[in-house]
């Protein structure tokens, strides 16, 4: 319950950007303006995410937005993070079984509501980054 309450409610600090969702895909005039902003999207983002499969270097919309990014920053302030999309239902696992062994903790362990929040509160300040 704590964890389902914390995964629902916890709001990341980063801004994202999906091309598939922030470029509207019906409208051709919204469209051609989102494809021309794509640039300063890029330019003004810290880090690029790539979900690599098997299609992936055969897309060129994918290969423009990577040389895009690497183009309007300076190789050391590359930050490219490439994630295997087959390593997504391994990833999924390890989340479900931390799930299970904490949701089975708390019941052998006969925890309060409070403590169970309190443990949920301290989870969420051990994942946020220390600030530099």
């Amino acid at each position: 319950l704590v964890f389902t309450l914390f995964l629902l409610t916890w709001k990341s600090n980063r801004v994202i950007f999906y091309d598939q969702i922030c470029i509207h895909q019906t409208d051709p005039h919204l469209k051609r303006e989102g494809i021309l902003s794509i640039g300063a999207f890029l330019k003004h983002s810290d880090e690029f995410l790539l979900v690599w499969d098997e299609s992936y270097a055969g897309r060129l919309w994918c290969m423009l937005e990577l040389a895009g990014y690497m183009k309007s920053h300076a190789l050391k302030d590359l930050k490219v993070h490439v994630r295997i999309v087959a390593m997504a239902p391994c990833i999924l696992g390890v989340g479900f079984a931390l799930w299970a062994s904490m949701f089975q903790w708390l019941l052998v362990f006969d925890l309060s509501a409070v403590a169970a929040f309190v443990l949920a509160i301290v989870a969420a300040r051990l994942r946020r980054p220390v600030a530099k």
